[in-house]
């Protein structure tokens, strides 16, 4: 018999987009058709009922994969943040739920992509069942609720001031109301359809969650439980979880700067759709050629959208108009574009294919410490010069062909080089571990190492 493994998802493989959610499919298709493994199991957060308020997990079977939905998850939002932080640690309702499933399909590997609507206490239960326990770090909701460490100013958060900030940056999380209108059984499967998906965003949504008020009465009593939730994060990381797999170098270290010191590996983040290495290029720019720049990141904050323009403004006011910026993301349209740049600007808005054919050279503006920036090695691949913030995780493993930036002058000063005198971008090597085959390999090796398994 093999070994049954159990993921935990954001989303419901095959139906929700997002990078998270398409590792856990690649993982999961992958895992089924390998020997190894006996069952292959995702469990994610489902719709809320207007009828019960009691936890339970609704199975079904697709592609051979066992997806359970986890109904009346926690209320949180990855952007809005939560309101009720003493739920993120202990919520016996759901743990007990969770436990029984583990028990009942006799699972040997438990592996989180995200603790996101889900108690972390319940990990030391699983782990009193003998089962392998690993966590993927994708982005830093364990240790932020509204997943980007930048505080309600703006700035990278490292330190939380005892969960004082915190309050601060979840002052827009959803009433219980907005959440079941946005999560329940019809809105759920509504939000299909653009027009309502709009509507639902103007209700649950503040006028601009973007935007947090720099000062409020902060709830004292509020803020202990949100220093609770982050501590009981850590603990049961560094008690009960056997193996972190960090996306990036950068994630790591931001980590270990909040105290965690569980065993760990830095392994970069891909998809099945990875089959070949990235293949080096180089592309030439000639003296004052016209560039063609491209965003990707809509109106999120930690995107660094409103600064790229900043950029992009003062450069059009030096008299320099020798490019167009092309803009893909949700929200792109609430962007506010200086008048001076409105010739110079194209909003796409969201596009799920074709982007990379309007542009020359990717801008990752990122003010946010992005764990990986998945977008960075795609634009490689398809041979586009990439411009990155030194605070993009996957720019560590780059050897040569990227320009890096630390400070938005900084910027200013690369595009106005690349605009007068040209110069050369490129890709020489660094990403070789995203090959999903080798990746899948590695991991898989990882599971057997732990388990205690023989190759042979």
């Amino acid at each position: 018999m093999g070994i049954n493994i159990l993921h935990y998802s954001t989303g419901e493989p095959f139906k929700i987009v997002g990078g998270l959610t398409k590792y856990v499919e690649s993982l999961a298709i992958s895992q089924n058709y390998d020997p190894f493994f006996n069952h292959v199991h995702v469990l994610y957060p489902s719709f809320v009922s207007f009828l019960s308020v009691k936890a339970k997990i609704t199975t079904k079977k697709e592609k051979g994969i066992f997806l359970s939905g986890l109904v009346n998850a926690n209320n949180e939002s990855l952007y809005e943040g939560i309101a009720h932080p003493k739920l993120s640690a202990q919520n016996k309702g759901i743990e007990s739920v969770v436990i029984a499933y583990l028990i009942r399909h006799n699972i040997d590997i438990l592996h989180f992509h995200t603790f996101f609507r889900l108690p972390v206490n319940f990990l030391a239960e699983a782990k009193k069942l003998g089962i392998l326990i690993l966590f993927s770090v994708h982005d830093y909701q364990p240790l932020c609720p509204v997943i980007n460490l930048l505080d309600y100013k703006g700035e990278i958060c490292i330190d939380p001031e005892n969960g004082n900030k915190c309050v601060q940056c979840n002052v827009n999380s959803l009433s219980n109301f907005q959440f079941r209108l946005r999560n329940g059984f019809i809105g759920t499967h509504l939000q299909s359809f653009k027009a309502f998906k709009t509507f639902v965003k103007k209700v649950v949504r503040k006028k601009n969650i973007i935007s947090v008020p720099k000062k409020i009465n902060v709830d004292k009593e509020k803020a202990k439980m949100f220093n609770a939730r982050l501590k009981a994060i850590v603990d049961n990381m560094n008690n009960e979880i056997d193996l972190i797999v960090f996306n990036s170098f950068l994630s790591q270290k931001v980590y270990y700067n909040f105290n965690v010191r569980t065993n760990s590996i830095v392994l970069p983040v891909t998809h099945h759709s990875f089959k070949k290495k990235i293949e080096p290029f180089k592309i030439e720019i000639g003296k004052n050629s016209f560039i063609r720049f491209g965003f990707l990141g809509g109106n999120r904050r930690e995107k660094g959208g409103r600064e790229l323009l900043d950029v992009l403004h003062k450069i059009v006011n030096r008299g320099i108009k020798n490019f167009e910026l092309h803009i893909f993301g949700e929200d792109c349209g609430n962007l506010h574009i200086p008048q001076i740049l409105s010739e110079n600007i194209n909003i796409h808005g969201y596009k799920s294919k074709g982007v990379f054919d309007f542009f020359d050279i990717l801008i990752v503006p990122s003010v946010w410490q992005e764990t990986f920036g998945f977008v960075l090695p795609e634009a490689l691949r398809n041979k586009k010069g990439v411009i990155a913030s030194a605070n993009v995780g996957a720019v560590s493993f780059l050897s040569s062909g990227v320009l890096v930036f630390d400070e938005f002058k900084h910027l200013e000063t690369l595009i106005v080089s690349l605009l007068h005198e040209g110069g050369s971008l490129g890709y020489k090597g660094g990403l070789e571990e995203m090959q999903f085959e080798h990746h899948y390999g590695k991991l898989k090796r990882l599971y057997r190492e732990k388990l205690r398994i023989d190759e042979n």
